[in-house]
């Protein structure tokens, strides 16, 4: 009976976790559709700013730029 409940709850778990895949996937893929190709360019991207807080030039090149991710490195 353990072994039942076991192989049941497995199955249930393992769909949704397909389910949610497949919503994320669309989703993602309807984002990145409507994309321009620099934009796309820009997610590739990351960068290191030399500090541990964003100044607005900062901010403005990673908006600029799209950029995709960015470090903060504070100076040892």
């Amino acid at each position: 009976m353990k072994k039942i409940l076991l192989l049941v709850t497995t199955l249930v778990l393992l769909f949704q976790i397909i389910g949610c895949k497949r919503f994320y996937y669309k989703e993602a893929q309807s984002i990145v559709n409507k994309m321009t190709i620099d934009q796309k360019i820009g997610q590739l991207l990351i960068v290191a700013v030399p500090d541990t807080s964003m100044n607005y030039r900062t901010r403005w090149i990673i908006r600029k730029y799209n950029i995709g991710g960015v470090i903060l490195f504070g100076y040892n």
